[in-house]
């Protein structure tokens, strides 16, 4: 098994540059995140990792929720937006469709005379148009994510990060999420998920999060031929899981 860090190829565009960082919990000894360098696609990017591997703990620093105790987090554009649809995140049922998602826009900085047409454009980036007027509690539950994510580009930023997006729906309504996002018009997708799938289908890039550090990431369809020397069995799951499962187990994360 071949492990450590495999880097894109020179033409690939780099929208987020992470330098050295390091995060801990509050009144934790223990870094969650230590010493970790990586570079951020432009496209869509699978960030995996075992539960507990700090996948959420990074993208609150990469949306500046938490301050990192070491190292730097660097935007290509200095004034980029950025776009973030928390796990679990809901909107109150009782809120119109159209006035909730204007409201967000609103607390992300879009001015009142332009949110008509933000909300206009989000809602039909998500298939969601017809449901302008309704009520948040008639839409169903996959309505109700691709609402979520309407919500985090409203704003229209340049990099869309999005913590397990697709986690608890049934299969057509995660067919329908996932659509939303590959068409979204929006140059940095990062997708935090452990559903091996959404990345198959979503994804180019794939970076692998475990012992505090991307341990791979490159193109996803490469990802496979790191394993060297393996058998791989997708007797049970697609090749993808296989490699995925092989090559945590590599690392003694099994």
């Amino acid at each position: 098994m071949r492990a450590g860090v495999e880097t894109e190829s020179d033409d690939v565009e780099t929208v987020v540059r992470v330098d050295h960082l390091q995060l801990r919990y509050p009144r934790s000894r223990k870094p969650v995140i230590d010493d970790l360098t990586w570079n951020v696609a432009a496209g869509c990017t699978g960030l995996l990792g075992p539960n507990g591997a700090g996948k959420t703990t990074l993208i609150r620093a990469l949306t500046g929720d938490l301050r990192p105790r070491q190292g730097t987090i660097r935007f290509n554009a200095g004034d980029a937006v950025i776009g973030h649809v928390p796990q679990g995140c809901t909107i109150p049922g009782h809120l119109r469709v159209g006035d909730a998602l204007a409201y967000i826009a609103w607390m992300n900085g879009v001015r009142p005379p332009d949110l008509d047409e933000h909300v206009d454009v989000a809602l039909s980036a998500v298939g969601l148009t017809e449901h302008r007027r309704h009520r948040v509690s008639m839409l169903s539950g996959g309505q109700r994510q691709r609402l979520l994510i309407a919500a985090g580009i409203a704003h229209r930023p340049s990099v869309l990060i999005l913590d397990e997006p697709t986690a608890g729906l049934d299969p057509a309504q995660r067919l329908h999420v996932r659509r939303a996002i590959a068409e979204l018009d929006v140059s940095c997708v990062l997708i935090a998920t452990h559903l091996l799938e959404d990345v198959e289908v979503m994804c180019e890039h794939v970076a692998v999060l475990v012992n505090g550090g991307v341990q791979w990431q490159g193109r996803t369809e490469d990802f496979a031929d790191t394993l060297t020397g393996h058998q791989i069995s997708s007797d049970y799951g697609s090749p993808l899981e296989a490699a995925y499962e092989s090559f945590v187990e590599s690392l003694g994360m099994s």
